[in-house]
């Protein structure tokens, strides 16, 4: 018992030395950061008000957004500055369920009207085509919904072959004839397939050999970039490019690659791929350190850009990246507009 309070303690004062030691510039918000749902950086913030409602509070101006009858877990995701799109999973914290949908709605501040849309899970924005993506579940098959942001009307579904409901695939939309999305075949091997809706047609772009291989996928106007890591004790990392519209998956280019990881949540922003990289601790052999990275596209380098030593996610708002981190939130560029924290790491390729 004696050594289970010391060992805890241990954990209590080291994760508090790490706090108070890092590089990071701390954001300052006027909301309780457990309550925080989205900040704009604009002037507008989306929060919680008590434990069933939305709310958001710009410069002259606050309103509620949504309110449920029950405890719910709310996410929000700007789309411009007069459009967000709020998802609602009611009862989350009650009825945990992975299978449980959302309710996804588009909620337009200026006119304070908010329109429900569908049910999904998991919606995405794809600001270069105006689309939002999520996966929907019917009669025991999964489909990728496609929703146009500008007109409601304009709206597709992909059908998915994998038999794992609990999948969630990842997408990248340049516009309704040229979509990328990943799936898994009857053995469980993921692949990546380019979707044209004109034509109602897919190719298969690439199939990965092995149950262990996961994927993310992220872009800018020129290219699609996908980022390969293993889910097993033989961790790596590989980095690629490959020009927009290309279904040659053999004229890849490849950026990175590394035994690190495993890695996730590949997102672009002005001009480099971010991710959350699982990294050797310097301070013990036991211990991985989960750190964000980005990727200079132009010197084609990788840096660490962290030193919370565990970071589980991140979000991006007007392209400054949040990182939440108990009780605060961290930018990773100083006062200066710097980086606070500039350590490259050597690509193995």
């Amino acid at each position: 018992m004696a050594f289970t309070k010391a060992l805890l303690l241990i954990l209590i004062l080291s994760n508090s030395l790490v706090m108070a030691r890092t590089k990071l510039l701390e954001f300052s918000t006027r909301q309780n950061v457990h309550n925080l749902k989205l900040d704009s950086l604009t002037g507008v913030t989306f929060y919680l008000k008590g434990k069933n409602t939305l709310a958001y509070s710009a410069k002259n101006r606050a309103n509620v957004v949504i309110e449920k009858k029950s405890n719910s877990e709310f996410d929000v995701i700007k789309v411009n500055d007069d459009l967000y799109i709020i998802s609602v999973k009611e009862n989350h914290f009650k009825n945990f369920s992975f299978f449980q949908d959302s309710e996804i709605y588009f909620y337009n501040i200026k006119s304070n009207e908010l329109n429900f849309i569908s049910k999904g899970s998991y919606p995405k924005f794809h600001k270069k085509s105006g689309y939002i993506s999520f996966t929907k579940e019917d009669k025991d098959k999964l489909f990728i919904e496609v929703i146009n942001t500008r007109n409601y009307l304009d709206r597709f579904q992909i059908p998915l072959k994998t038999r794992d409901l609990l999948y969630r695939p990842q997408t990248v939309i340049f516009d309704d004839s040229l979509i990328y999305f990943t799936d898994r075949n009857k053995d469980f091997y993921e692949y990546v397939s380019i979707y044209n809706n004109r034509s109602k047609k897919q190719f298969l772009l690439h199939e990965f050999d092995t149950t262990n291989s996961k994927l993310s996928l992220t872009s800018d106007n020129e290219r699609i970039y996908i980022l390969e890591t293993a889910i097993s004790n033989k961790s790596y990392v590989q980095l690629s490019s490959l020009e927009k519209g290309s279904i040659d998956y053999t004229k890849k280019t490849p950026l990175f690659n590394t035994t690190y990881g495993p890695a996730y949540n590949l997102q672009y922003n002005s001009g480099e791929l971010n991710f959350i990289l699982t990294l050797k601790s310097k301070n013990s052999n036991l211990i991985n350190q989960r750190e964000l990275v980005s990727f200079d596209l132009k010197e084609k380098k990788l840096f660490k850009r962290t030193d919370l030593n565990y970071v589980s996610t991140y979000t991006i708002q007007n392209e400054k990246v949040l990182i939440p981190y108990k009780d605060k939130i961290y930018l990773l560029t100083n006062k200066e507009g710097k980086y606070s924290i500039n350590e490259e790491i050597k690509s193995q390729l």
